[in-house]
């Protein structure tokens, strides 16, 4: 008798980890880095999600052929309007897209960095940059 049997892509939702720090290119900008992996080891991306503030770039990198991609949602506030962007991978391995958006300098921006499956998110983590 074989017990747990699964046929497909099996994966258990790992803990993301993230990395929020002043930017190199950019004086008073933070750059934050969102990472998923493939198991608890911590020692293979699965994909990763990034704002990083000179030139306000929004990225979501799928590294892994597993059934997960990565989704991120950038939000902001400036001149009194509420602004958001996002941008999936979902292909697979090497699959990126990415935005190139027009936010003010020092102006704080919410990262959602998620893992999608089936057009759902899931495993999020939210994190603040500045532009």
């Amino acid at each position: 008798m074989l017990l747990g049997a699964m046929s497909g892509t099996s994966f258990a939702w790992t803990m993301p980890m993230y990395l929020c720090e002043g930017s190199e290119k950019d004086a008073g900008g933070v750059d934050c880095a969102v990472r998923f992996y493939t198991d608890n080891s911590y020692l293979v991306d699965a994909g990763v999600a990034s704002f990083y503030a000179y030139d306000e770039i929004l990225t979501a990198w799928d590294q892994e052929k597993d059934g997960l991609g990565v989704y991120v949602k950038a939000s902001w506030t400036s001149g009194g309007t509420s602004h958001s962007r996002e941008v999936a991978a979902v292909n697979g391995s090497g699959d990126v897209d990415s935005a190139n958006l027009d936010i003010p300098e020092g102006t704080k921006v919410t990262v959602k960095a998620c893992q999608r499956q089936s057009g759902e998110i899931h495993n999020c983590l939210t994190v603040t940059a500045t532009a």
